[in-house]
């Protein structure tokens, strides 16, 4: 329970990590890699926050004068 299996696309070879991800993806385009479920629940979670302080920012009603 404390990791997450995620489907994951192999990054492009000219990646400056290629020789990393070669060696977990080795011939596969896509993989199932088990990503740790706090990590996993960070980027879910921080792509709300980040929409939420575009949108704060675009209305001027927000900000304190």
């Amino acid at each position: 329970d404390d990791f997450k299996a995620k489907v994951r696309k192999r990054f492009i070879k000219t990646s400056t990590n290629s020789r990393i991800v070669r060696h977990i993806f080795g011939d596969n385009y896509i993989k199932e890699l088990y990503i740790p479920r706090f990590i996993n629940d960070y980027n879910y979670y921080i792509r709300g926050v980040n929409l939420a302080n575009q949108f704060k920012k675009a209305y001027k009603t927000h900000r304190t004068i």
